[in-house]
């Protein structure tokens, strides 16, 4: 197997072809790390498409190590945001606390819930962190998400927890 085109649970993907050439990942729903991409010592290309997130620091050694990529424009400009507001709030002897408290009252201060596309289904960028940095509105995943790429950023260990919110 040279091209894994999709497997839902990725943590399978490094012991079930470690060979793989080519990684095209689609709609992932948690980030694609260094330490992930670093297990595919034969990785030749890695395509991305609406990704949760996908850190400068990955892009980098893509780079450095000579492993074509491709990325959405959205998903390029999201990751450059989230380097820029990393960079705009955080400092380096903050704890952990205080930057989790930097970036909620970041994402509270310049962020809104999407309540006019909140019932339209196909209106599907309200659930992307990419909507909550640059149209600065989106639902819960959208918030989900956006911290997680800035926790994950800043060093911070997150997880994404998917559930379904009633108004019962």
């Amino acid at each position: 197997l040279d091209t894994c085109q999709f497997v839902s649970d990725l943590s399978i993907l490094p012991q079930a072809c470690p060979n793989i050439k080519i990684i095209r990942l689609k709609n992932c729903s948690s980030i694609v790390d260094l330490s992930f991409i670093m297990r595919f010592p034969a990785l030749e290309k890695v395509e991305f498409n609406d990704m949760a997130g996908i850190s400068v620091e990955l892009l980098e050694y893509l780079e450095e190590h000579g492993i074509e990529y491709t990325i959405t424009e959205d998903d390029y400009e999201t990751s450059k945001k989230v380097e820029e507001i990393i960079d705009e709030i955080i400092t380096d002897d903050m704890t952990d606390y205080a930057k989790v408290k930097a970036i909620y009252d970041y994402m509270t201060a310049n962020i809104s819930y999407d309540y006019d596309n909140l019932n339209d289904e196909s209106h599907k960028l309200k659930y992307t962190a990419y909507a909550a940095l640059i149209n600065k509105t989106a639902v819960c995943q959208g918030y989900a998400i956006l911290f997680y790429r800035l926790a994950l950023e800043c060093g911070i260990d997150a997880r994404l927890i998917s559930g379904d919110a009633t108004n019962s």
